[in-house]
Formats: C-alpha cells, structure tokens, sequence
C-alpha cells in the first residue's frame, strides 16, 4: 500500500509555545461559542481545493489535495501505475466535487471514511452502456450590473462535477446539454442559475448585500471584511446621498458605532458636525483625514455623489499605520473611478425646504413685563410698569412706541427658507482606460429675513459651493498603470457681520450673524419698538424713521440692552470669504511579476494648492434713547454722517506635496494568504507667507498573512516624525500586532451552512498624535518686542524698543502616546441574513502636554513650559446587528447600532492638598464643575438659617437656588463647586435604522439618540433680560411647587446664574435622522425612453426630536465652553428635500 501524507511530503513547521497557547485560547472561545449554538455532528464535512493541473499524474494531484485538506489518500502503487494524466481548473470547489470531476473517466474511484480517502477499482456492470449524451460547447460572457466584465466566476454544470471560470475578460467556454442547467457564482455577488439553450449565454450577476463581502481600504490597502482583523466601520456612498445635508460630516449620524457626531449649529457653509471616535481621549481629538491616500484637513465639502466609502479606522491594528497622526481614528474616504463599458452620464437635482429645528419660547410684552416687575419687588426696587401699563400690554391697544410686543427672535428669523443641489457625473471606459467626471454645485440660504442696508448689501447669510472632480486611469503597458485624480472646489461664504468688533473676514463669518441671534434672545419683548412699515422703504422720510426709531434701545437699561439686533443685523456690515482649493494625485503603478509574482511598486504624488481671500465691510452704528415722557429720542453712540469706514481685506493660503512610495507583495501559496508592504512617506505643507514649512516622514510597513481563511495575522510598524520637536525627540515607533480566527472555516463547521461567519479578533498597539498648542517649534526660545525702555532720566521722554524673551522653550518635548487595545467578534448567519459586530477596547493615551503651574515653585518668574506629563484612559464597547431578507418583490432590514465610551483624567497637574471636590483628577474630560442644588429657600428664615452663599455679591433671597456647602466652613463660595451633570460630549451613542423595498419603491428610516451628556440652557443672568416660557413656573410665596427659581429684574447679577446643576440640563434626545421615499421606474419604461436609470424621491433630515431639555436643540448647544450660556449659536435645521436621478 502507498499511503500518502503530510509529513511525508511536507516539512514540520514548529509552533513557538506562546503562539500555539493563542491557537488553543482561541479554539477553547470559539467552541464555548459554538456549543450555545448547535449540538455537535459527527458528519463529513467538505472542504473547498483550488487546482490548475493540465495532464499531471494522478499521484501528483492527490499529494495536493492532500496538502491543501490534510486527507490521507489510501492506494497501492500498482493501481497508480494505472491512472490516466489529470486535467483540473477548479478555484474554491468542494471536495467531493473535485474528487468526481478527477475520477471521471478513470478505472478507479473512491470513498472518503472521516480523513481517509481509499482509491480502489470501480466495480463495472455487466449490462451494456447507456449511450453517451451529445453535448455543445457554450461560450458567453459574465459582467457584473454596470456591464463590467468579470473574471473568476465559476461556471459549473448543475448536477455535475464539470466546471470552469471566466476568463479577464468574463469570457468562459464550457461543454454542456441542451437543457442543462449552468450555475454562476463568484464572491460577493448573488449566485446565478441559467439554463442552456444555444451556444451562447451572457449571463449579469448583481452585488450580494453581505457585510462579509465589503471591501474595507484603510488608506494603504485593501482587505475583504472577512479577511480584516482590525476594528474597521464602512459606510457606502449610497448610504450618504440618503441624507439631505449639504455636508457629508452630517450624514454620518447614526450611521456608524462608536462616531458621535455632534451639529451645534445650522449656520450656511458652517454647518459642519464634529466628530469623535470612540469618544474623547485628549483635548485634541480631531481625527486624521485620508482622501485617496492623501491626508487632508476636511473631507465634509467633498461632493457627496463623488464618494465610493468612507472606511472608519478605531483601534490600533488600523491606525498604527499613520504613527504620530493616527491616535484619534481614521477617516478613510474612496472616491468613485470609472469602470469599463460604455459611457454612463447621471444627473442628480435636488431642491429643499430648511427651517429650524426649534424656536425658543421666547414671552410676550405682558408676560415679560410681568415678571420684570416681580423682580424688582423680589429685590427691594419700584417697579416699573404699573398695573395700568401691565394692562395696556396684556390688550396690545397701546402706542407701539411706548408699548411695544416685539419677539425679536421671529421678526429676524425666517420661518423656512431654502437649499438647492445639483450634481452631473461621465464615466466608463475601455478594457485599457477608465474614466470619471463629476461636476457639483450646491446653494444654501440663510436664515435671517431680507432687510434694506444702506449699501444694499444681503441681511441673508449663504453659502455657495462648486465641486469638480477627474479621475482617469490608463494601462500604459499590461504591467502598468498611470491614474490621475484631480479634485477641486470654490466656496463662497457670505454674513452680514452682525459684530463690528471683529476686522478679520474669516473671523466675521464665523461669529457675526451669531452675535444677531444672541442679543435677539436677550432683548426683552418690551424694550423697544419694531415698526414694520418703515423697513425696506426706498422713500427717504420712511428711510429716516427706520433709522431712527427702529434704532431704540436701554428703556432704562444698561449692558446687552445697548444693542439694538434689528439695527446691528441692517448696519453692522457684510463680510465674504472665498476658498478656492485644488487637489492632485498622481499614481504610477508596475507590476514586477516578471521578478516575482506578486511583487509591485507604485509611486504617488499628490500636490494640495489652497487660497482663501475675504472682506469685511463694517458698520458704524447709531442707537437712541427714548424719553417716555416727552418722546424725544436721544442719540446713545455713533453717527449716521458716516454709516461705513473703509473695508479690510485679507487673504492667505498654503501648499502641500505628498510624496509616497510603495513596495507591495501579494502571493497565495495553497490556503497560506500573504501580503506585504513597505512604504516611505514625505509630506511638505508651507504657507505663502515666509513661515517655515511643516514636515513629516516616515517608514510604513506591514505584513498580513492568513492560513485557509482561518487563522489571521497583520503585524505594522511605523517609524515616522516631525520638524516641530527638537532633534532626539522628533521620530516615533508606532508598532501594533492583531490576530483572528474564524471558526466558520474549520472543516468540521462546513455542516452548519447557515453560518458564514464567526470570527475572533483581537489588536494592540501604539499609535501617536502631535501635541496641541504648542505652535512652532516649541521646543526653542523666542523672543520678541518687548515695551519701550526709557533711558537716563526716568522722567525723560526719550526712549527705545527692546526686544524680550517670550518664550521659554522645552527640549524635550514631543508627541502624546495612545496604548490601545481591541477585541471584537464577527458573526454572520443564516446566508448573511444576520450579521453581528462587537468590540470591547480601552486607549491609555500617555505623555499628554500639561502646564504645570500647579505644582512649580512661584518664583519661576516666568510663565512655565508645557511638559508631557499627563495621562487619560478611555474605554468602551460597540455593538452592530443586523438583520435583512428578501421575500419575492419585497426587501426590508433592520440595522441597530449601540456604543459606550466613558474617560477620565488620570494624571493631570493640580496643587498639593486640593479639596477631592475640587480635583478633576479621575473626571471625565469636558467634565462641568458647579454648585449642587439643594432646593429653594423658602423664606428669609430659610436663609438666616443656611449657610452664607457668597457666590456673588448680591445677597440671596427667597425663592433661590440652595447650595450645598461641601466643605461645611458656613459659607458657599468656588471652594464648594464638584463635579455635576454629564461630559458635554455623549457617553452613549446608539441608532436604529429601517429599510423597506417593493418592487421600485424604497423607503429608508433612521432613528439616532444619545445619552450621558449634559448642556446648559438659557438662564436668567446679568446678561440676559428677557424671559422665557419655563420661567413662568417660577417660586412664589404662593407657589407650592416651583420648577424655576424666583425671578429677579433682567440684566441683575444673582448667585443662581453661577454654573449648577438646575442650570446645567440632561441633553439626552432621540432624532428621527433622516427618512427617504424613492421610486425608480420599471426597466420597461426606461428602454422606451432610451434610459438607464430615473429615480424620484423626498427626503428629509431632522424631522423629529424627543427629549426633555427645553432649551433650543440639545444637540446644538453642545459647545466646548462648559460654562458659557448656549444662546449665541444658530439653530440646527430641519430639511425636507425633493430630488431626481437620471442616467442614460
């Protein structure tokens, strides 16, 4: 007997004791898993082999089987002898079937017991042959819905062993019946039954929606999902254009776990959400952006319709990979290339209706009057109104100068205003050159009403965007390739200023309409008239009125009251920025199969040019005075000789070269899977001005490697660094390991075919990100002008400038550290109907920049130099499931995900023998330190009988807030505020999303909440003079259960405006995010119109919020000031969009 194995033909490998440990941990996990599951089967299984044999022996084809399966084969020599030359072209088939298709035609045969397969003669019958059918050869071509061809897709005949895979070029020949059925499968797409008749057969495969088969791009490579080991979230192209928002940041809610994505404001072309992965490490938590392999600063003004995925890189597996940049997560965005076939052309048009999420309830003249007056009576002043002007408000039929109803907020803001989108995409190409074209523009309005100026300029903020984009990729030989991407973009920002103080353009547009809203919400109702028929007049006494009375303001007031929003909205100015930006990446790629096969290079350039130009025009304005007696107004400030000084202009901009070079190798040797890279790296970013350029350069290098489809391992090591640190300090090594094992794959799991999946994973690693607010060079001293010196006399008037040292450099500063650490599990069941994610990780981030003023001696003399000395740790847990099926006509899935990431301080800079109340060691970051509320005081014996609240000067009175006295000294004062609430940044993080398809309709569903987070609302203050609708619960002596502190007079300081937790609310909310109806047109109707493509839906963003904080959207106050009153931003909005897209 011949008996063949594995340790005959094969060397033995040895395993090292700690790896072979992980092999058994990882088995011992996977079975507990598997025993929840199933019961265990002693069945056959069947294993997948792959052969390309063309007349070998059989012998020769059995000893690979063997070493692809582990099966021994069981023959004598002499039946060896017997065989006939095999030949095979199988990828992935089943065992069995191989087996059949190789015996076929032979002497022998063979039958399988557990791993053992015994060859021995076939037993013929004595009966005569059934006669032979006579079969056809089939040729066709396999293409995928865009008409693209695709290779290796197995043709099989059904019921059959004989098969074969399409060629490049989708081609296949096959010999088959007339009649037989041919089955066409290939990975990631449906498979595909067709029966023959004829000779020819074209046969479109469509996309099989399977979380295994995505392809995730972490910026250097590519791996399918089920080969990935790190902790990667992908989100489609298609799944953003659901979304109507005019930024792609925003269309990222709810879609991906563990992103929080907070929008905290609605302003035009400012709308940008901030984005946390997996929460907040640092204070510098701003993630990398790679577009196309190039970083860049901001990828949320890319046209959407351009963008194939954004793949969101979380632990260190993936992010190890950008070494001192990567420590806050990846975004990684792919845009769109051409595919061959003829060209395809797509229109996309969309129109919408924008208003605001909220509007403040904001109390009328009588109500607001009201409770001024109680104010003034809560602290020992006359009142104002009497009840005969009480009256004249509470009827509205007194003079409109002397008793005014104004709410400013919706005399200046828009009920709904609009935003419109346009977009037009060329693509296809040729076996040799591929080519995609998209061209954008996008127009948003404002939401300020239009007003008459007097230089005309628009009261109306916009924001104007044109988006071009080239991709075009040509095989210069067949072993190389030459692509060119050229992306660029204008952007025109447009505000009437709102604030005069600010002289920078960029500035204005970023803060003035703000300060608009601001002083409309602290403008009391009362306070001075609005007199519609005098605006927008082009008549020169009406003009004059304008100017005047509608100009009023400090109705015996002081502070905020001094500015009027309707004259500071129509005469403070107009400021515009425009950002013109050009991207280009250059790619040169070489195949060097002729050296070894696998190995490539490629080289890529890219080149970033960026220019942003402003003015700002700003006004001069004029505000009066009313006297109530004789209705003379008085001028307060200003002239109205001069509206307008001269404008200020600005401009700047830099440029950046990225150079890097690959060296990749990709080779498959029976189930052990390879792929290496090595990468050197060199970016260059100067500004236009003489300033030094900044400088990074590296060394990337990565290997992955996985067994069968089985076992996993990627290993990467990073070496990269920065100009800004001091020689010594200036590289890093960033190294991280990360292993998996699917159980799916096993041999002894082939019986449970309902699982597709199930898959351990686990990273560590070392990643970095630069230090914040350390500017230029840090590391040096500088020195600059410093006041002038008299000399001689101290009295004489003759003096010099000199120069000073201002700053004390540390040498030895450098980057933070994060130490992260991942592990997840991938489930995937029932044909992939079912898909499960989980990830449990933690991140130590070390070497944290800190001022340590705290604990340094005082006589320094000299502000101290920032050291890494601090310490945060972050942890949390992800969870995706989903669940999608399709019955018939009808498709629907259900998607949720769920996330927690909570953080504290660990090491931080704080004096010796601070009170533990006081200490923000242990605290999360963004945590609010305030007064604990402990009711109301109830009466003046209540505060007799309290301790002494010294919070402000202002003594406290009935119906106040109560403050605890940690300390128990008797008195209230900053050595009694704790930490209270939540981070303004949410802890929990979760989304539930429904999608629906009947035949040409589909209907999409996303729901989106947060919890764990806190935010302040508008609170009665020295700053604010009107009053709100929750204020009307206030404390009185006949109010038995108050929800509101007791009022005082607007504009007057009080101890309950200091940060508390009344003030500081629960922002906790659940959004119906988005919604679309779409309807694409049946194919019968779209070759009538010589079309390949009409669709029409609505959509809508925002539609819907539910939570218990009554300020304006909890979302939208979430700034990064803890303790500044959220009334200065402008609202988030509402969408509800209309759109078309057609292609031909």
């Amino acid at each position: 007997m011949y008996r063949i194995s594995t340790k005959e033909w094969g060397i033995p490998v040895p395993i090292r004791p700690y790896f072979a440990k992980f092999l058994l941990m990882m088995r011992v996990i996977s079975f507990l898993m598997l025993a929840t599951l199933m019961q265990v089967s002693a069945k056959t299984v069947a294993q997948k082999v792959s052969l390309n044999a063309s007349n070998a022996t059989l012998k020769a084809v059995l000893k690979d089987i063997s070493k692809q399966c582990g099966y021994h084969f069981v023959i004598t020599e002499s039946r060896l002898k017997e065989s006939r030359p095999v030949s095979i072209h199988v990828k992935d088939m089943e065992l069995p079937a191989v087996l059949d298709e190789i015996f076929r035609g032979q002497v022998l045969t063979y039958s399988i017991n557990k791993t053992t397969i015994v060859v021995k003669e076939k037993d013929f019958p004595d009966t005569e042959p059934a006669p032979a059918l006579v079969i056809q050869e089939i040729r066709g071509k396999v293409t995928d819905e865009s008409n693209s061809p695709l290779p290796g897709v197995s043709v099989k005949v059904k019921g059959t062993s004989t098969g074969t895979q399409t060629n490049e070029k989708g081609e296949f020949t096959i010999r088959a019946d007339n009649g037989a059925v041919l089955i066409f499968s290939f990975i990631g797409f449906e498979t595909r039954e067709a029966t023959v008749a004829g000779s020819n057969l074209n046969i479109a495969l469509t996309t099989k929606q399977s979380a295994i088969n995505t392809v995730v791009v972490n910026g250097y490579t590519s791996q399918r999902r089920s080969d990935v080991t790190a902790a990667i979230s992908t989100v489609s192209g298609a799944e953003l254009l659901k979304a109507p928002v005019t930024n792609v940041n925003n269309a990222l809610a709810g879609l991906v776990p563990g992103l929080v994505v907070q929008q905290t404001s609605g302003r035009p072309g400012i709308n940008s959400a901030a984005l946390y992965i997996r929460g907040q490490v640092s204070s510098n938590a701003t993630a990398l952006i790679i577009v196309d392999g190039v970083e860049r600063t901001s990828f949320g003004d890319i046209d959407p319709n351009e963008i194939e995925s954004i793949n969101i890189l979380k632990d260190a597996s993936s992010t190890a990979l950008y070494g001192l940049k990567g420590a806050n997560g990846v975004f990684v965005i792919t845009t769109k290339k051409g595919k061959e076939g003829p060209a395809k052309v797509a229109l996309t048009s969309n129109f919408a209706v924008v208003s605001p999420t909220r509007r403040p309830d904001v109390l009328g003249a009588y109500e607001s009057a009201m409770l001024y007056n109680e104010g003034q009576i809560n602290v020992g002043d006359p009142r104002t109104f009497t009840d005969e002007d009480l009256q004249i408000f509470k009827d509205g039929t007194g003079d409109k100068l002397l008793y005014p109803d104004v709410n400013w907020y919706s005399e200046l803001v828009k009920e709904h205003w609009s935003q419109n989108q346009q977009n037009l995409t060329i693509s296809g190409g040729t076996k040799h050159i591929k080519y995609f074209t998209s061209f954008g523009h996008q127009f948003e309005n404002g939401n300020f009403k239009e007003f008459k100026t007097p230089l005309d300029y628009s009261t109306t903020p916009s924001y104007r965007r044109y988006n071009f984009r080239a991709r075009v990729s040509m095989d210069v030989t067949q072993s190389t390739n030459f692509e060119v991407n050229l992306a660029g973009r204008n952007e025109h920002r447009y505000s009437p200023t709102g604030f005069t103080e600010y002289n920078d353009p960029a500035g204005a547009v970023s803060n003035g309409i703000e300060g608009v809203v601001g002083r409309a919400l602290k403008m009391p109702s009362w306070a001075s008239p609005f007199f519609k028929e005098y605006i927008n007049s082009d008549d020169p006494a009406l003009i004059a009125l304008d100017a005047t009375y509608n100009h009023i303001v400090n109705y015996g007031l002081a502070g905020v009251n001094s500015v009027n929003p309707y004259a500071l909205l129509t005469y403070g100015g107009y400021a515009f920025t425009d950002n013109n930006v050009g991207e280009a990446v250059f790619t040169l790629s070489q195949q060097l199969d002729a050296i070894t096969q696998g190995l490539s290079v490629k080289a890529q350039f890219g080149y970033d040019a960026t220019q942003l130009s402003g003015k700002l025009q700003r006004g001069s304005i004029g505000y009066f005075n009313l006297d109530r007696t004789t209705l003379a107004l008085t001028p307060v400030a200003g002239t109205y000789n001069d509206f307008f000084g001269a404008p200020a202009y600005t401009r700047s901009g830099y440029t950046k070269t990225n150079l890097q070079v690959f060296i990749n190798y990709l080779r498959s040797f029976g189930k052990h899977n390879i792929s290496a890279n090595l990468i050197g790296q060199r970016e260059l970013q100067g500004a236009t001005t003489a300033a030094a350029p900044f400088a990074n350069q590296g060394l990337i290098s990565q290997l992955t490697y996985n067994y069968g489809g089985r076992y996993f391992l990627t290993g990467s090591a990073t070496y990269n660094g920065s100009e800004n640190y001091a020689s010594g300090y200036r590289y890093g090594f960033f190294p991280s390991a990360s292993l998996g094992y699917n159980l799916a794959n096993e041999a002894f799991m082939q019986k449970y075919d309902w699982i597709s999946m199930l898959k351990v994973r686990g990273s560590v690693g070392r990643v970095g990100i630069p230090s914040p607010g350390t500017g230029r060079f840090y590391y040096q001293n500088k020195f600059g002008a410093g006041a002038n010196v008299p000399f001689g006399n101290p009295n004489s008037s003759f003096s010099a400038p000199t120069y000073i040292q201002t700053q004390y450099g540390n040498p030895y500063v450098t980057f933070e550290v994060s130490l992260k650490r991942n592990i997840g599990l991938d489930v995937s069941l029932f044909r992939d109907r079912l898909s499960i994610t989980a990830d449990v990780f933690d991140d130590t981030r070390s070497d944290i920049l800190t001022t340590r003023s705290a604990t340094s001696f005082a006589t320094y003399g000299a502000t101290v130099p920032s050291t890494n000395y601090g310490m945060n740790y972050n942890k949390g847990y992800e969870l995706t499931v989903q669940y999608r099926n399709k019955v018939r006509n009808f498709s629907y899935s259900v998607t949720g995900n769920f996330s927690y990431a909570h953080n504290e301080r660990r090491i931080m800079d704080e004096a010796p023998g601070l009170a533990a109340n006081l200490k923000a060691t242990g605290t999360p970051l963004g945590t609010y330190f305030g007064y604990h509320v402990l009711g109301f005081y109830a009466d003046q014996h209540d505060i007799d009988n309290s301790p002494l609240n010294k919070v402000t000067a202002f003594p406290s009175i009935p119906g106040d807030l109560k403050y605890e006295d940690i300390n128990g000294d008797g008195i209230i004062n900053n050595q009694d505020v704790m930490p209270i609430g939540h981070p303004n940044i949410p802890e929990y993080n979760g989304s539930l999303q429904f999608q629906f398809g009947y035949k040409g309709f589909q209907l999409s569903m996303l729901f989106n909440g947060v919890t764990n987070v806190s935010s302040n609302v508008i609170f009665q203050s020295a700053s604010l003079a009107q009053y709100y609708g929750p204020m009307l619960g206030r404390w009185t002596p006949d109010n038995p259960n108050p929800t509101w502190p007791a009022v005082r007079p607007g504009l007057s300081a009080n101890p309950n405006e200091s940060l508390n937790d009344f003030i500081l609310q629960d922002a906790s909310y659940i959004k119906l995010r988005n919604v679309q109806l779409s309807y694409s047109l049946p194919t019968s109707l779209l070759n009538k119109w010589r079309l390949t493509g009409l669709t029409v839906y609505v959509s809508g963003q925002n539609l819907k919020t539910w939570t218990k904080f009554y300020g304006l959207d909890p979302e939208n106050t979430m700034s990064g000031n803890a303790y500044a009153p959220a009334i200065t931003t402008i609202p988030t909005t509402k969408v509800i969009n209309f759109g078309l897209n057609l292609s031909f």
